[in-house]
């Protein structure tokens, strides 16, 4: 997991910089790629908060794979994310990177066998995983629900207005 994606960045020929989410094999991931060139390059933002929008991104792709979450798949049906599935992203928020990248569902009380009351009492008051600043935390989580706006709005648009799935959606207008 925790080499499955990264930020890369591009110098084109004009001598341009461009960043970008690259997945396993190396491509750009798709949705993040046209979320990052339609909504985050038109507001001119700096390279470095383009930068932090895509490490967010990078932490929510890997939180999604980590419960074989397809989030295109799930808006099609008109759904987004549950309610325990949002406390666990905002969990992993809290962690650093590696932390959150190193295993799948790291942080995350949803995904583990073992009972939060057991883990505290294994843990001898140490701090296992190292926590970001919460305005770290924040920021991601700002950067993560502008992205799941933009693509619910875009899965709005493709259901058409008189489906019913699509007033399910909530978060897009």
């Amino acid at each position: 997991m925790a080499g499955s994606y990264r930020v890369k960045r591009v110098v084109l020929s004009s001598g341009e910089r461009m960043d970008f989410l690259v997945g396993r094999d190396g491509m750009p991931l798709p949705d993040i790629t046209l979320y990052m060139l339609c909504e985050l390059r038109t507001r001119s933002l700096a390279t470095h908060t383009i930068v932090n929008s895509l490490r967010a991104l990078q932490l929510f792709q890997i939180f999604l794979d980590a419960r074989q979450i397809n989030l295109r798949e799930r808006l099609g049906k008109g759904r987004i994310l549950q309610s325990f599935e949002v406390e666990a992203l905002v969990q992993a928020c809290k962690l650093s990177m590696p932390s959150q990248a190193a295993t799948p569902g790291a942080g995350d009380p949803c995904m583990s066998d073992t009972p939060p009351l057991e883990k505290f009492r294994k843990s001898s008051g140490k701090q296992i995983r190292a926590r970001v600043k919460p305005a770290i935390s924040f920021s991601r989580l700002c950067s993560i629900r502008e992205f799941i706006k933009w693509l619910a709005t875009d899965a709005k648009g493709r259901l058409g207005q008189d489906d019913p799935r699509a007033r399910l959606i909530q978060g897009g207008d």
